[in-house]
Formats: C-alpha cells, structure tokens, sequence
C-alpha cells in the first residue's frame, strides 16, 4: 500500500525528474563559479569595516551597479518590444512556440547586461548625479561663446555624450533585432534550410518594414539622436581653432609643460655634450 508521503514522488515523471537534477547542476555550477567572487566580496567588506568606512563602500557599491542594472533593465524592455514586434510583422504568436520564447527571453537577458556592462561608465555617471549640489561662486569662469560653465564640460556634457551613445546605439540594436526576427520567421515559415538558402542581396530584404509603426519610431530616435550629436558637438571647445579657450588650453598646456621638461632636465643632468671640454684651439 502506498503512503500519502510517497503519492507526489511517484506521480512525478521521469522527465520532471531530469529537470530537476539539471536545475540542481546548474545552480552548483553558478556557484563554483561565483565562489572567487562571493570571497573577493566578503574580503572587501571586512576591510571598509575594519576603517569603520562601511557607508562609503556602499554607496560606491550602489553607484557602480545602479546603473548597469537600470541599463540593462531599459535594453531588455527595448530588445524585447522589437521581437515581439518583430514575431508580429511575421504573423507568429508567441504562446504555439513555447520553448522558443523562454529561450529568446534568456538570450536577450544577456544581450542587454553585455551591453549596458560595455556602454556604461559609472563613474561618469556618478560625477553628474554628485555635482548636482554643487554650489559656484558668482566670479566662476563662464564660456565667453556658450555663457556654459566649467562644471558643464566636467560634468554634464559628458553625462549627455554617454546617455545618448547609449540610447543611439540601442536604437540600432533594435532595428536588427526586429529585423532578424521576422526575415529569419519568413524564411523559416516558408519552408528555407541552409541547403536552399538563398544568398543573394534580395534575401536580406524585408518588404514592408518601413510602413510600420515600430521602424518609424526608431528611424526618428535615430534623427533626433544625430541631430542631438551634432548640437552636442558645439561644445567641443578644445579643439575650434576660432574659439577663444583653445588659446587659453594651449598656454595653459605650454606652462605647464616647461616646468616639467625643466625638472627632467634636472633629473637627467646634463647631457654628453655639455661635459665634452670645448677646443680651446690648434695643438702646438
């Protein structure tokens, strides 16, 4: 007679089973592989506490994955908006390829924290959000063009340079996405294999695409990121030779070269030639 304990184990499947003991592998993989770092981790918090710095390692902490994570989080949503988009335009729904949907899920999980982990730098990012308070006195030096102050170039321009490298370069990655998703639908419904594929130029066109909705609106992030990148590039003031601060970078850039060439000179002593004694004439 079978006990009420035994009655779920036995009414598992043998295939549930094996996703079980996969999942259990899996899970022991990840952490093997994360045990250097869990002790790195653990090694630099018994530091910050030893100098009694715990807050600042936290906060250090939050402004380095803060935005990874946010980024990741916005290129997920866009990548997954251009393949459900993608899978529409090819007339495929989601719910008839089950096992293909969790696995785009996965692969564009990790596309998205490649490539925030790659665009984003965090320390540009925390040097804008911590000149936010940042208080100037009223004789601070001002731009004689733009009236823009320094902390604007320290701070905020490259702030803007990274958000919109960020969201032109996701703008484009959509676009393949959404383009790879429904050429490779269309080929795939119409019956195509590696052996009848076509390599031909009119392959890797998508009839249509233009007309909807989801291109259009890359196709003006794109302009307005361009047209952004070109105001964007007013600013570059160290490189305008008409303007009046490129002076002023290389003077500065001249002073503080002399001293420096004048210490290695120093340092150096002098040179062979000055030790040779100069001829004081004809030998006799």
């Amino acid at each position: 007679m079978v006990s009420r304990n035994d009655w779920p184990f036995q009414c598992m499947r043998g295939s549930q089973i094996r996703n079980l003991i996969l999942l259990a592998l899996l899970l022991a993989l990840i952490l093997l592989v994360l045990t250097s770092t869990i002790a790195n981790f653990v090694i630099e918090y018994n530091w910050w506490k030893e100098v009694a710095q715990v807050g600042t390692w936290i906060s250090m902490l939050w402004y380095s994955i803060a935005p990874s994570v946010a980024g990741a989080l916005v290129a997920f949503i866009a990548l997954w908006v251009a393949h459900a988009r993608g899978l529409h335009f090819a007339g495929v729904r989601r719910g008839d390829f089950r096992l293909y949907s969790r696995l785009v899920l996965m692969g564009l999980a990790v596309v998205a924290l490649l490539f925030a982990s790659a665009s984003i730098d965090y320390w540009t990012i925390m040097r804008f959000f911590g000149s936010r308070g940042v208080t100037l006195p009223p004789a601070t030096w001002t731009d004689p063009v733009f009236s823009r102050a320094l902390p604007f170039y320290l701070f905020d321009l490259p702030f803007y340079s990274e958000l919109l490298g960020f969201v032109f370069v996701l703008a484009i990655l959509c676009a393949l996405v959404f383009w790879a998703t429904a050429r490779g639908w269309q080929l795939w419904l119409r019956g195509g294999s590696l052996r009848t594929f076509d390599l031909g130029p009119h392959a890797l066109l998508l009839p249509g695409a233009t007309r909807t909705s989801f291109v259009r609106v890359i196709a003006v992030i794109l302009l307005l990121g361009f047209a952004t990148w070109v105001f964007l590039g007013n600013y570059d003031i160290t490189e305008r030779p008409d303007h009046r601060s490129s002076a002023q970078c290389r003077s500065l850039q001249a002073s503080a070269a002399l001293p420096r060439r004048n210490s290695d000179g120093l340092l150096r002593g002098p040179s062979r030639k000055s030790q040779r004694p100069k001829p004081s004439g004809r030998r006799r």
